[in-house]
């Protein structure tokens, strides 16, 4: 049996058996459209009001294992459109030239007045109103009017919050041109706002909106800006910096001459390089003749057939030491003249008298 009439299927509709269903009850206050011809009869296409909305279902198998014959049915296409259509409501025209668009956006109902480029002015004097109507399960509904306001040259926006489970049935007037009242779908949150997935792709949107009206263009590696910068000279100011050594120095002058606070702490660098100098040299040469006279009383303390008394060895010590003063008093004395005989020599000399005294 068939009564998918109401919901404008055609009289002549005979459709061939379904492969498969699903066994489902009807509910209170819902019309059968189409029932089973088993002992179930089940509903087969059920219909009911929502609200402002309506609600269609289709228990059987859409395309698939348990279609059965019912896929080759010729008007299988209309069934299902007619289907889609009543559930949709009727469609209302806008008047020509102008197209309304209504978006859940971030918790709220969009509507916009799309208008036509070419148009010759403005189509109205004043824009539009929008009838509102809200409603709550269990509250009586509220009335509202809200206007249209221009986003742009060709488009004009109301926006309408949303709260809770409330749902807004919106319509826009356009009697002020002429036309008639146009009624827009029902429109109610599916969840919390809060609870939304984050459109990830939102922020690349805007960036390449920006990126296409400054001219910019898109960057992919952060690297690659730093060896695309143009290079820029800049100047550093220098005379700050100069009057600032300058007044330093005239003080320190100052102080100087006033008080003479470098000759206080007897600082002369010359002076201080030419006394280092010779008091290295003079250690040198002391630790020489020092060595050298150890190495004499050892060589003559070893020899067993030695016959040098005591005053000989004290001579040849004087002779040494004498030898080693005067060497020392030419380094002090800072004289151009070079030395003409080392301690090494002179040590040698010694040396070479006591071997052939011992001889004797």
């Amino acid at each position: 049996q068939s009564s998918i009439l109401a919901i404008g299927g055609e009289a002549d509709w005979s459709s061939p058996p379904l492969g498969g269903y699903n066994l489902c009850y009807i509910k209170p206050l819902a019309n059968q459209a189409a029932v089973t011809l088993d002992e179930y009869a089940a509903p087969a296409v059920a219909t009911w009001q929502a609200g402002v909305g309506r609600v269609a279902a289709f228990t059987g198998e859409a395309d698939g294992e348990f279609s059965g014959p019912f896929t080759q049915w010729g008007s299988v296409g209309d069934f299902y459109s007619t289907l889609a259509r009543w559930v949709a409501g009727e469609t209302q025209q806008a008047p020509d030239g102008i197209w309304v668009t209504q978006e859940l956006r971030e918790g709220s109902n969009v509507l916009q007045l799309h208008l036509d480029p070419s148009r010759q002015g403005d189509p109205f004097p004043n824009p539009p109103e929008i009838r509102v109507l809200r409603g709550e399960r269990g509250a009586a509904p509220v009335k509202e009017t809200h206007s249209f306001r221009w986003k742009n040259a060709d488009t004009l926006e109301a926006n309408l919050g949303l709260t809770g489970a409330e749902t807004i049935l919106a319509t826009v007037d356009f009697s002020s041109i002429g036309g008639t009242a146009m009624s827009l779908p029902p429109v109610r949150l599916p969840y919390s706002p809060e609870f939304k997935p984050e459109w990830t792709e939102r922020g690349s949107a805007t960036l390449k909106d920006m990126a296409r009206q400054t001219g910019g263009r898109e960057r992919t590696e952060l690297a690659s800006i730093w060896e695309e910068i143009p290079l820029k000279s800049q100047s550093l100011e220098l005379a700050p910096w100069a009057l600032g050594l300058a007044a330093f120095l005239f003080f320190v002058e100052i102080l100087e001459r006033r008080m003479a606070v470098l000759s206080k702490l007897n600082w002369n660098p010359k002076r201080v390089l030419s006394q280092t100098e010779s008091q290295t040299e003079e250690s040198d040469t002391q630790n020489e003749t020092s060595a050298g006279l150890k190495k004499l009383r050892g060589w003559f303390k070893k020899s067993s057939s030695a016959s040098i008394t005591d005053s000989e060895v004290a001579k040849e010590t004087a002779n040494q030491s004498s030898v080693a003063s005067s060497t020392a008093s030419k380094t002090t004395s800072n004289t151009a003249q070079p030395q003409k005989r080392s301690s090494l020599s002179a040590m040698k000399q010694a040396r070479e008298k006591a071997k052939s005294r011992t001889r004797r």
